[in-house]
């Protein structure tokens, strides 16, 4: 039986954080009706309260498999990825930790970003309900029991 990396996600449940960005500039207000005293006219626009992007990192197509080199030599480790979703829900993820320096480490990290990049993933809004991208760090730590 080929094991099963354990995942941890170093954040809040599956969660991304969401990025900050700068709200473009509102165009000029077209002349209206004044709002009625007492009235500051906020309470007639819709405020949506901010959802963080989301990853399921604990989905089957997650689950990198151990590849088949480094089960084989008992090669262990811990892969720290970077998963990092974009307002448009494009997917990315980088490496800021090896599980070590060996090929077969090597090919674990390549095995961790590849099923990284299978998650589920759903991208997050701000308050105006803008989507918005985020980040969130994934570790994979390999055993062999």
């Amino acid at each position: 039986m080929v094991p099963v990396p354990e995942v941890v996600v170093e954040r809040p449940a599956d969660t991304l954080q969401v990025a900050r960005q700068e709200a473009p500039a509102a165009p000029p207000a077209a002349p209206g009706p004044a709002p009625a005293k007492g009235d500051d006219g906020a309470s007639s626009l819709l405020r949506v309260p901010a959802q963080p992007a989301r990853l399921n990192a604990g989905a089957a197509e997650c689950r990198p498999v151990y590849p088949h080199i480094a089960e084989r030599e008992s090669v262990t480790g811990v892969t720290k990825l970077r998963f990092v979703v974009d307002a448009a829900g494009h997917v990315s993820a980088q490496l800021p930790q090896s599980s070590g320096p060996l090929r077969q480490n090597r090919r674990m990290d390549e095995a961790a970003i590849e099923a990284l990049s299978h998650c589920p993933v759903q991208v997050g809004t701000d308050d105006p309900g803008r989507p918005v991208g985020g980040t969130v760090d994934v570790s994979y730590k390999w055993t062999i029991n």
